[in-house]
């Protein structure tokens, strides 16, 4: 029985790169994507850290036993601090 579900995700990306992005997949189908412009810079005495969040959603149909994956298209460093980083999924119904 397929489900209709909504995906939330947010990523916070803490890399040199101009740009970041990731991308959702349902086993290999992709969901959705988001791509972001870094335009804030933080001084540090080691090097210039660029961050920027990435908020993306999407509504999907899904099988009982289907892996999700966010998969980067680089080598971005994502945050791991506590609450920097969200996914939610909730069911739609009529």
């Amino acid at each position: 029985m397929n489900v209709d579900l909504s995906l939330c995700f947010q990523i916070l990306f803490h890399s040199a790169a101009a740009i970041n992005a990731y991308r959702i997949y349902a086993d290999a189908k992709e969901l959705a994507r988001c791509l972001t412009s870094v335009d804030e810079v933080k001084e540090t005495s080691e090097e210039n850290e660029h961050y920027k969040t990435c908020y993306t959603g999407a509504i999907a149909f899904l099988k009982p036993g289907q892996l999700l994956q966010l998969r980067t298209s680089h080598n971005y460093t994502i945050s791991r601090q506590n609450n920097s980083n969200f996914f939610g999924l909730f069911r739609i119904s009529v």
